[in-house]
């Protein structure tokens, strides 16, 4: 792939092989439902689904691995709708869900630039918009998906925030867990990332909420998304307009 990134609308895009996200997705073929398994690269996880930090003990990861394909079933680390690996090992019988994801795939993966107004319009009408574009100029890529890991996808925000733009976007998504610094979207929010709390601005309701959590000692997570193809184009060319 050549790295070329494109805004098209709120959001930005640059065509991605699915090896960056570690994710593959099966379709349910009776019901339509979306099961998300973890792609080639083995994860660690804890009792609460999230992707454990690098520095953490292995031994405390609830499950961890990968998965193992036989022509009948795929068995590995599955990821529920709200962002969360799944506590146990999760089974997909192929007779019954048909992969459109493959951990090869080409995906689009897409950026947030800075700015506001990141409303769930703006970013429905960026979404059908890049995929027409790649489409139009870039026929031979024909992406199976759009993929980001960003702390914008923490679900946590869907939980203390519900009514805000973020939680929004997220709900029009597929999330799962992503690796994580610790202190994903500090410097986004506050322009800096030193630990010197309390100099930090508290000016808006993000950052006094964010704090709460730095002060305390916990952790800012990142999460993942990935909204498929054929779910982006039933948005509607409305949203393109």
């Amino acid at each position: 792939y050549k790295l070329r990134c494109f805004r098209v609308g709120r959001l930005e895009y640059m065509p991605t092989p699915n090896t960056s996200y570690n994710i593959q997705v099966f379709r349910h073929r009776t019901d339509g439902r979306i099961q998300a398994l973890i792609g080639d690269a083995a994860g660690r996880f804890d009792r609460d689904g999230w992707r454990m930090f690098q520095a953490e003990d292995p031994a405390h990861a609830v499950i961890s691995g990968g998965y193992v394909m036989t022509p009948d079933r795929i068995v590995g680390i599955g990821f529920h709708p709200n962002g969360r690996a799944a506590s146990e090992p999760v089974k997909v019988e192929l007779a019954e869900w048909e992969r459109v994801l493959r951990p090869d795939d080409p995906v689009l993966g897409m950026h947030i630039p800075e700015g506001g107004a990141m409303t769930p319009d703006k970013c429905r009408d960026s979404l059908v918009r890049a995929l027409a574009f790649f489409d139009r100029y870039f026929p031979e890529l024909r992406p199976k998906a759009v993929c980001c890991m960003s702390w914008i996808f923490w679900p946590w925000y869907q939980e203390v925030i519900p009514e805000s733009n973020i939680a929004k976007f997220q709900r029009m998504l597929h999330l799962y867990p992503s690796p994580s610094a610790g202190n994903d979207g500090e410097y986004f929010i506050f322009g800096r990332a030193d630990k010197r709390y309390d100099e930090y601005g508290r000016d808006n309701s993000m950052r006094r909420l964010l704090l709460s959590l730095l002060e305390a000692g916990k952790p800012l997570r990142a999460g993942g998304m990935f909204l498929l193809r054929e779910e982006i184009e039933r948005l509607g060319p409305a949203a393109a307009r």
